[in-house]
C-alpha cells in the first residue's frame, strides 16, 4: 500500500496509479521537447528551399491545417489526462470510503466483524394467537417497513425455543414460556400506550427524580417501537439461561438478562437500518428496564432523551401489567409508577416475613430463608419471593422480585457492593441478586454456594435482624458469578473484619483459632451467643448448653479428630438447596467423618440460639413499648391546664356512658380506639371512624352532648348514620 502525506495527516493511495504510469522525470520532457523542436525547425527550412512548394501563397494554407491538427491534438490530449485525473480520484476515493458494515466503516476490506451466534427460527407463523399484535405487525407493515423486519427477526428468535421458559424461578410468570410471556408483554404495551403519560422519573413513593428534558414532551401512542421494546425485553433469557440438559428446568440465570437482550438486538443487520435515533431508544429501554436508576444523565441531572424514558417506563408497566394477569390477578396499571399502597404493603410482608423466629440463623430447613453474619444478611431468592408471594397472595414473578429490590433499595437496606461509586446521578445501590459462598468458620473449607440470593445490609432499620446472633459460617459476596470455589479460604487468625470481594465485612472468629481459646474453650461457645445474653433458667436448656460446650471444648482441643473437622455442617442444612460442596471437599468429609460433631448436638446449639434470640426481641419490643408510654406521659404533662380540666370531665362523661368501666378504664377505652393515623386533621379535631370505637349511634349522642363544649364532634351521612367521630388533638396527644 502507498501512503500519501496530506495536510491533515497520512491518507492511503491503492498500489496503481494513472499518474504513477505515466510519470516522467522533467529533463526528459526537456529533452524530447528540443529534439523534436529542432528537427520540425530543420525539415520546414527544407521544405521552403527544394521548390515543392509553388510558393508562398500555400503557405498559409499549410499552417492553417497543421495548427488545426496540433491544436486538436491538445484537446485530446487534456481530455484524456482531465478524464484520467477524474476517474482516478473518483477510485481512490471509492477504495478509501471502504465498505460500511453496521455503522462501521474499513478502508482496509471488509470490518471484521466477531461470530456471534443468535438462535433464530427458520419461519415464523402468520398469527402469533394476539389479535392486537397481529394488528400491530400489519399496521408495522404497512407504515415502517424497517421496524417491521426488525420485529419478525425478533420473533424469530423467541420462537428459536418454543419451550424456553419465561422465568428462572418455578412458577415464575405463572408457568408461561418465554414466547407466550413476550407477546403478552407486547399486547399489555400496545393497550397501554393510547391512555400513557410520561411526566419525569419518579422513585416508588412518587418522588420526581429525572425531570424532563422537553417540559412540552408528549408520548405518542403510534410510536412503531412501543411493541418492539416488549418483544425484545427478554431475549437475552435464550443466552443466559442455563438449562438442565435432561429435564430442560432452568437452573440459573449466569448474567444479567436485560442488558444481553440490548446486546443481542445489535446484533441483527435489520437492526441498523432504521433511524439512529430508534436504534438509541430501543438500546436504552431495553438495556435499562430492569434498573432505571442507572440510566445515564446530563449535568443538569435530566434525561438525554425524553422519548427513551417513556418507552422504559412503558415497557415496565406492561412487563408489571403482564405479571398481574399471568398471576390469576386483573392488571391495575394505570401510570409507569407502582403504587405507594403495593410498595407499603410488601415492605410490610418482608418486615413481618423476616421478624418470624427461625427465618434467619434457624434450624429447621424447611423454615429457614436467610443466614446472618457481621452487618450483612443473606436470602435465598426462591424461598424469600415464594413465602412473600404467599403473604401478598400472588405468584413469585420477576416483577415481585424487581419490586422487592426496588423497596429494599428505597428502604436504604439493599446491599451496596461499592458503596464510594454512588453520586447524586445515581444514588442507588444496583437492583441485582448475588452469589454467595460459605464456608467452615474453624478450616475454611467451602460449604456451599448460593447462586441467588438477595443480599441486605439491615442496619437500625430492621432492629430484629441486626440484633441476631452471628451464623457460625463465614461467607463472601461475590459481585460476579463466580464459579464454586474448590480450594479452603485462606485462614484469618486475627480480629479484624475481613473484606470479601464484594466489600461486604465478615467478622473473622477470633477465638476459634486463637491460642486463647484453647485456655478457655468456653469463649468458643460465646462466639456464637449474644453479648450480656444469660443461660437458660430451664435445668433441660442448662443441661443442653454445658454438652455443647463441652463437646465444642472436645473440638478446639483436637481430642476428637484432625483438624478437617466439619463440626457446621448441621449448621448448613439450609444451605444445600442450591449449591454443594465441590468434589474435593466431598472426598475429605468422608475420609473424616469420625471428626465431625453430633448432629444432635450442634441441633440443641441451633435451638439455644433461637431461643436467646426470641428472648432478645422480647426485650426490644418491650423496651420500645416502655419508651412509647415514657413519650406519652410526657405529652400529657405538657397539655394546658384547660385541656387537662376537659379531658378529666370526659372521663366522667365516659364512665356513665360506658357501664360497668372506672374512670380510667373508660378513657383508655376511648384512647384504645383512636390509635393509628387518623382520616384527616380539621378544625383542631382528629376524625375518626366511627366503627372503630364500637359504640352505638345513641351512646356516641349521649357521650357527644354530656362531654364538654368542642372536646368530641359527630359527622353524619345523608341517611344520618354515623360516619366520623373528631377527637381534640388533645386527647389523642394523651
Amino acid at each position: 500500500m502507498v501512503l500519501r502525506q496530506g495536510g491533515a495527516g497520512l491518507s492511503a493511495r491503492p498500489p496503481f496509479s494513472f499518474f504513477g504510469l505515466c510519470g516522467m522525470r522533467y529533463k526528459l520532457v526537456q529533452s524530447v521537447a528540443l529534439v523534436t523542436s529542432f528537427w520540425w525547425f530543420c525539415l520546414t527550412l527544407y521544405g521552403l528551399f527544394d521548390g515543392s512548394w509553388n510558393g508562398t501563397e500555400e503557405l498559409s494554407s499549410y499552417v492553417l491545417e497543421a495548427g488545426s491538427s496540433i491544436s486538436l491534438a491538445i484537446f485530446i490530449a487534456i481530455g484524456i489526462v482531465v478524464s484520467a485525473y477524474i476517474i482516478n480520484e473518483y477510485l481512490l476515493s471509492k477504495y478509501l470510503k471502504g465498505k460500511r458494515v453496521r455503522g462501521l466503516s474499513c478502508s482496509l476490506g471488509a470490518p471484521p466483524i466477531p461470530p456471534y451466534h443468535i438462535p433464530m427460527a427458520q419461519n415464523v407463523p402468520q398469527k402469533t394467537g394476539r389479535d392486537s399484535v397481529d394488528r400491530w405487525l400489519s399496521y408495522l407493515k404497512r407504515a415502517h417497513p424497517e421496524h417491521y423486519r426488525l420485529a419478525k427477526q425478533i420473533l424469530r428468535i423467541l420462537l428459536s425455543d418454543p419451550k424456553m421458559p419465561a422465568s428462572h424461578v418455578r412458577g415464575g410468570h405463572g408457568g408461561k414460556t418465554l414466547w407466550e410471556h413476550s407477546l403478552l408483554v407486547c399486547e399489555r404495551a400496545i393497550v397501554i400506550a393510547p391512555t400513557w403519560t410520561y411526566e419525569g422519573l419518579k422513585t416508588p413513593k412518587g418522588d420526581l427524580v429525572t425531570a424532563l428534558r422537553d417540559t412540552s414532551y408528549t408520548f405518542d401512542p403510534a410510536d412503531p417501537l412501543v411493541g418492539i421494546i416488549a418483544l425484545a425485553h427478554d431475549i437475552g433469557k435464550l443466552k443466559t439461561f442455563l438449562r438442565d440438559p435432561k429435564t430442560g428446568e432452568v437452573l440459573k440465570e449466569t448474567h444479567e438478562h436485560d442488558s444481553v437482550s440490548a446486546l443481542m438486538v445489535t446484533k441483527l443487520d435489520e437492526f441498523w437500518q432504521i433511524p439512529r435515533s430508534d436504534q438509541e431508544a430501543i438500546l436504552g429501554a431495553v438495556g435499562y428496564y430492569h434498573r432505571p436508576q442507572s440510566f445515564p444523565l446530563d449535568k443538569g441531572q435530566r434525561a438525554y432523551d425524553d422519548r427513551t424514558h417513556a418507552l422504559m417506563e412503558l415497557l415496565i408497566a406492561a412487563d408489571r401489567s403482564a405479571g398481574q394477569i399471568e398471576s390469576g390477578i386483573a392488571p391495575s396499571v394505570q401510570t409507569g409508577q407502582q403504587t405507594v399502597e403495593f410498595m407499603t404493603r410488601l415492605w410490610a410482608a418482608f418486615h413481618e416475613l423476616t421478624s418470624e423466629p427461625g427465618r434467619v440463623n434457624g434450624s429447621n430447613k424447611a423454615q429457614t430463608i436467610g443466614q446472618k453474619r457481621g452487618e450483612i444478611v443473606v436470602f435465598k431468592e426462591r424461598e424469600l419471593l415464594r413465602f412473600l408471594g404467599q403473604k401478598l397472595s400472588i405468584s413469585p414473578t420477576e416483577d415481585l422480585k424487581r419490586a422487592l429490590l426496588e423497596v429494599l433499595a428505597d428502604q436504604e437496606v439493599l446491599f451496596d457492593p461499592n458503596p464510594n461509586m454512588r453520586s447524586s446521578s445515581n444514588p442507588t445501590p444496583p437492583l441485582r441478586t448475588y452469589s454467595v459462598s460459605f464456608f467452615n468458620a474453624s478450616n475454611g473449607k467451602h460449604l456451599a454456594t448460593w447462586r441467588g440470593a438477595v443480599v441486605i445490609m439491615p442496619k437500625h432499620i430492621l432492629p430484629g435482624l441486626s440484633s441476631l446472633f452471628d451464623h457460625p459460617a463465614l461467607f463472601e459476596v461475590h459481585t460476579e458469578e463466580a464459579p464454586l470455589p474448590t480450594e479452603s479460604i485462606a485462614q484469618d487468625n486475627s480480629p479484624v473484619s475481613q473484606v470479601n470481594d464484594g466489600g461486604a465485612q465478615e467478622q473473622a472468629p477470633e477465638e476459634a483459632s486463637s491460642p486463647a481459646a484453647e485456655e478457655k474453650p468456653s469463649n468458643a461457645h460465646e462466639n456464637v451467643e449474644p453479648d450480656g445474653a444469660s443461660s437458660p433458667s430451664e435445668e433441660s436448656a442448662e443441661q443442653t448448653s454445658a454438652a455443647v460446650s463441652a463437646a465444642l471444648d472436645d473440638f478446639i482441643a483436637g481430642e476428637r479428630g484432625s483438624s478437617q473437622n466439619d463440626s457446621f455442617e448441621h449448621d448448613l442444612d439450609g444451605l444445600e438447596e442450591e449449591g454443594t460442596p465441590s468434589e474435593p471437599d466431598e472426598a475429605a468429609d468422608q475420609s473424616g467423618s469420625g471428626d465431625v460433631l453430633d448432629e444432635d448436638v450442634m441441633q440443641e446449639l441451633s435451638k439455644v440460639i433461637e431461643k436467646q434470640a426470641e428472648e432478645k426481641a422480647v426485650m426490644i419490643v418491650e423496651k420500645e413499648e416502655e419508651l412509647e408510654r415514657e413519650r406519652k406521659e410526657k405529652q400529657l404533662k405538657k397539655l394546658p391546664r384547660k385541656d387537662k380540666d376537659k379531658l378529666s370531665q370526659f372521663g366522667d362523661v365516659s364512665n356513665a356512658v360506658l357501664e360497668n368501666r372506672n374512670k380510667e378504664n373508660a378513657v383508655a377505652f376511648v384512647l384504645n380506639s383512636i390509635k393509628g393515623q387518623p382520616y384527616k386533621v380539621k378544625r383542631g379535631l382528629n376524625w375518626y371512624k366511627a366503627s372503630s370505637f364500637g359504640l352505638t349511634d345513641e351512646g356516641f349522642s349521649k357521650l357527644a352532648a354530656e362531654t364538654p363544649p368542642g372536646f368530641i364532634e359527630l359527622a353524619r351521612n345523608e341517611n344520618g348514620e354515623l360516619i366520623w367521630v373528631g377527637v381534640p388533638e388533645a386527647l389523642c396527644a394523651s
